[in-house]
């Protein structure tokens, strides 16, 4: 499987750094956790994101925004071979970000 550089932590770090909580979204008391799917390329990029699983349009903004911010991935492999990896990742967007 694909992995963040520095790993499950490092994400961690990146996304409460880089998340901006919507304006609209905290006047409307709307948070969660959007699910964004996306491939990440034998070269460790980025590409065809999705949201899979919408909270709010507010927040599934946010959350691809924050993604098409992200460095290049360390790539998953495949018997030692670099492959692109199709991944999930869950995105909280609460009010103590």
């Amino acid at each position: 499987m694909p992995t963040f550089p520095g790993g499950k932590d490092s994400l961690n770090v990146f996304l409460a750094r880089n998340i901006i909580y919507p304006r609209e979204a905290l006047e409307k008391g709307i948070k969660g956790t959007v699910l964004i799917a996306f491939t990440v390329t034998k070269e460790g990029e980025i590409c065809d994101p999705q949201i899979v699983k919408p909270v709010d349009r507010l927040l599934g903004y946010e959350a691809l925004r924050v993604l098409s911010l992200m460095p290049k991935w360390n790539p998953g492999s495949n018997n030692g071979e670099k492959v692109n990896v199709s991944y999930f990742l869950p995105i909280n967007i609460s009010f103590n970000q």
